[in-house]
């Protein structure tokens, strides 16, 4: 597992929050207020795999308890892209965290096979 994040030196600027092995853990990408302004899934697996996105400190998720606030089926060997465009600027209070699993849904926590599926989040 591989984590990183990078921030771009200003106090209101996005930033990226990238994991290039995300799986049934649960990853927390954001601590506290946040807005998400797009999200990148790159699937290498061979299963279908459901990013599931809490908007929730990583302290208040159970993966395979907690209903996400989100999910994106990603099919296998694909790529997908996401941009989040607002006219309000909603801000998330609390943080966003992630997990990865093969079975849909809110009980699903099965992970993909590992270091398949990598996630990127431009975030603020």
């Amino acid at each position: 597992m591989a984590e990183t994040q990078a921030s771009f030196g200003y106090a209101a600027a996005p930033a990226i929050y990238e994991e290039t092995a995300l799986g049934a853990t649960k990853q927390q990408a954001k601590v506290g207020a946040f807005n998400t302004y797009g999200i990148d899934i790159d699937n290498q697996s061979n299963a279908i795999v459901y990013v599931k996105a809490y908007f929730k400190a990583a302290g208040d998720v159970i993966v395979g308890t907690t209903a996400p606030d989100e999910i994106y089926p990603v099919p296998t060997l694909t790529r997908i892209h996401e941009t989040v465009v607002s006219a309000v600027d909603v801000q998330m209070p609390t943080g966003l965290t992630l997990a990865a699993v093969t079975t849909p849904g809110t009980p699903g926590t099965t992970p993909p096979a590992a270091g398949n599926v990598g996630v990127r989040v431009v975030i603020e």
